[in-house]
Order: structure tokens, then sequence, then C-alpha cells
């Protein structure tokens, strides 16, 4: 028998908070097969069609939760980053939480989703990019700045958030697949990872090459 959330009467920000709560959960227990707008709905204690009212559609749906995420990975960040100039630890914590949000929560999932259907709603992904820009600009113009101190140039700093940003959503994609082949062997590792990665790019900072050379 399944259990029925109560229904409850709510203000429209109030709707559109439980039903994002709900997707998150559904997200993170699920991956993204559980956003299915019949289950997100029953679990946030509303109707299909009061769902669609506060959101249009799924797509929607799963924009704002992106762009939830974005909001709350960069307040996250911010606080982190106001510290002073990124130091192992310091780089390694934020790291692990950009890792944390995109992997272990199932974020990247989402963002795949709209990479995959691009072809059909290039809207979507446009709009997904606009919603999470900031956040990686954010990690972008700490990096570039620690950088320009060491000497080094605008480019190896996009490198590095490039391949960081790579990795943390490759990671939230096949961290099933990496586990069958142990790859990963638990939860935590996947925040290990992040702290070993910033370590490692501090420490071999001077031996990375600002552009790869092209040989004719």
């Amino acid at each position: 028998m399944t259990t029925r959330t109560k229904r409850v009467r709510r203000s429209p920000d109030e709707a559109r908070d439980a039903i994002l709560v709900a997707a998150r959960d559904r997200l993170q227990t699920y991956g993204i097969e559980g956003l299915k707008i019949a289950d997100v709905a029953r679990d946030a204690g509303m109707s299909h069609a009061t769902l669609l009212h506060h959101f249009g559609s799924s797509d929607e749906m799963r924009r704002a939760l992106v762009e939830r995420m974005a909001n709350a990975l960069l307040s996250e960040f911010i606080g982190l980053l106001d510290g002073g100039p990124p130091d192992a630890t310091r780089l390694g914590k934020l790291f692990a939480r950009l890792y944390e949000g995109l992997s272990l929560e199932r974020h990247a999932q989402l963002f795949a989703w709209f990479a995959l259907t691009a072809l059909d709603n290039p809207d979507q992904l446009a709009n997904t990019a606009k919603d999470t820009r900031p956040l990686f600009t954010a990690l972008l113009d700490q990096m570039t700045r620690h950088n320009a101190e060491l000497g080094g140039s605008a480019d190896l700093a996009r490198y590095v958030v490039l391949l960081v940003v790579s990795s943390a959503i490759g990671l939230g994609v096949a961290s099933p697949w990496l586990k069958r082949v142990k790859l990963l062997t638990g939860r935590d590792e996947v925040s290990d990872f992040a702290r070993w990665f910033a370590e490692f790019l501090l420490v071999h900072r001077e031996r990375l090459p600002a552009k790869t050379s092209v040989r004719e």
C-alpha cells in the first residue's frame, strides 16, 4: 500500500520550496529517474496539477532544482573564498563541496540530462548554463587571482577549473560504475579524492603547462 503525504495549504513560495525539497530528496535517493512529476508531487503533499501550476513542466522543475543547488553552493563558496588565497586545506574544502554537490547529491546527473537533450531543447541548456555560471565563475575568479600571484597564466587557471568541474561531473554520472570496477570504494572517497586533487594541483602547479603547443 502506497503511503500518501498529507496535503496542506501553502503560499506559492512555500509550495515551490516544498516541491524543490521533495525533488532534491528524490534525486539523491533515486537519481534522475526519481524526478517524475507524480512522484515528486506526492512526496511534496500536493497534486500533479498543483505542481505543474507552480513550474509549468518537469523540465522547469529540474532547472529550478539546478539553480537552487548552484545558489546554495555559491553561498558556501563565498564563505570559503573570503578566507584568503587558497591553500591546500581551503582549496580541498572547496573542491570537496563541489564534488559532493555534483556527485554525492547527484546534480551531475541533471547536468548530463540537460546536455544530452540539448539538440531537442537548446533553450533549456542555455538557461541552465545561465543559472550555474555564477558558481563556476566564482571558482574561476579565485583560481585566476591565486594563479596570478604565483606568476601563472589565466589559461592555466581556466584549464584547472575545467579539469576539476569535468571530473566532478564525471564522478557524479559514472560513480555507480566506478564503484563496480572498484575505482571508488566508499561514499567518503569522493570527498577524499577532491581534497587529494586540490593538494596535488597546488604541489605540482609549477610543472603544469599553461598551454598545449600544437605541432604541424
